[in-house]
C-alpha cells in the first residue's frame, strides 16, 4: 500500500519519541506494523476480522450502522477499547476513547480543515483537558488512503489507512492499516478507523458542506 515516500522509508533505527501516542506499551512495536481488515461473513457489513502480517486473526472490530460507536475486541469478544463520537454533524467532532485493560481514557477532537483540492482533518489528542498532540490526516482521493502526520503536513508520517467500505471490502476482501514503530498500535488504530468512519459518514449522508 505504501509508496516510496511511505513509512518504510523512515529510519527504523531512530524511534522518535511518541510518548503522547502510547497508552499501553503492550501494543508498541519496534518495527512497522500492518493490520488487515476483512468482513466477518458475507452479509454482515458492520463486523470485521483484523489480521496481522502473518495472516493470524488478532482482533474483532465492530462498527454501528451510523459510524458513531465502535469496539475492538479480542478473539474471545472481550472489549479492548471502545470509541464513540459525540456529534457527527459539526466541523469540530469529539471522539471519546476508553481502553478497558488499563481503564484509561482519551479524547480526540477532529476539526475539518478540508479545501476544494484536499480533504484533511486536524486531530487534537486530549488528556485531562490538555492537548498532548496534533495530527494531520490527509486523504488521497485516487488511492482512497489517509496519511497521518505528526504536528503538520510536513511532519513525520506515522500511519497510513486504506478507506474501508463494505462493498470495497467485499470486492477485494481486505483493507489495510500500517503504523510506524514506537506508537501504540491499538490507539493509532482507533484514530485511523475513526477518521475513516467520519469521512464515510459525511459522504454517505451527503454532508458535503462539512467536507469543504
Amino acid at each position: 500500500m505504501l509508496t516510496s515516500n511511505g513509512i518504510d522509508n523512515i529510519n527504523k533505527n531512530i524511534l522518535v519519541n511518541h510518548e503522547n501516542l502510547v497508552i499501553n506499551n503492550k501494543y508498541v512495536n519496534k518495527e512497522t506494523t500492518k493490520f488487515y481488515f476483512s468482513l466477518e461473513g458475507t452479509f454482515n457489513k458492520s463486523k470485521f476480522i483484523v489480521k496481522d502480517n502473518n495472516n493470524n486473526e488478532i482482533y474483532k472490530y465492530k462498527i454501528d450502522s451510523k459510524a458513531k460507536k465502535c469496539n475492538i475486541n479480542n478473539l474471545n469478544n472481550n472489549s479492548l477499547v471502545s470509541f464513540e463520537f459525540e456529534n457527527l454533524m459539526t466541523k469540530n467532532v469529539k471522539l471519546f476513547i476508553k481502553f478497558e485493560e488499563n481503564e484509561t481514557e482519551r479524547m480526540a477532537i477532529f476539526t475539518n480543515i478540508s479545501s476544494f483540492r484536499k480533504r484533511k482533518f486536524l486531530i487534537e489528542i486530549i488528556k485531562d483537558n490538555r492537548k498532548e498532540e496534533n495530527l494531520i490526516a490527509i486523504f488521497d482521493n485516487h488511492k482512497e488512503i489517509f496519511s497521518f502526520y505528526k504536528d503538520n503536513e510536513e511532519g513525520e508520517l506515522i500511519c497510513t489507512a486504506e478507506r474501508h467500505r463494505s462493498f470495497k471490502c467485499s470486492f477485494k476482501n481486505k483493507s489495510e492499516i500500517e503504523i510506524a514503530p514506537g506508537i501504540d498500535t491499538l490507539f493509532m488504530m482507533c484514530i485511523a478507523l475513526s477518521t475513516i468512519n467520519l469521512l464515510n459518514f459525511y459522504v454517505s449522508f451527503g454532508s458535503t458542506a462539512l467536507l469543504i
